[in-house]
């Protein structure tokens, strides 16, 4: 997935904040459900260091970090041996891992089970 803009991925984030309380990745054992949904910068390096932030700020803004190659939105979740590890993937690759796709429709919980709705 392409970098975006700030307001692009500002507005994506948004979309996608209802995925918070599904699993994270079923395929790592000892994670938390997901924690958050976020925008961060999009480089890896800027992003080690926004989470740096958002660990000890929870109001970190991703602004600073992302001089040049835009934004993405990240999904975090810890890693329940040592809660103090943050593990986090960029939301199409999450996405990919549960076999969704994106889609402009917003994510939602419906009786247990996650799906589209119009």
């Amino acid at each position: 997935m392409r970098p975006m803009n700030f307001i692009e991925a500002k507005n994506l984030c948004k979309k996608y904040k209802s995925i918070i309380g599904m699993p994270y990745d079923e395929h790592i054992e000892g994670t938390t459900p997901v924690l958050d949904v976020l925008v961060a910068p999009a480089g890896e390096d800027a992003q080690a260091m926004f989470m740096d932030e958002y660990d000890y700020d929870r109001s970190a803004n991703p602004v600073p970090y992302a001089n040049e190659g835009g934004y993405k939105v990240i999904v975090v979740a810890r890693y329940t041996p040592d809660l103090g590890i943050n593990l986090w993937t960029d939301l199409h690759t999450f996405l990919s891992n549960h076999n969704l796709a994106l889609e402009e429709a917003p994510f939602t919980l419906s009786t247990g089970e996650y799906s589209w709705v119009a």
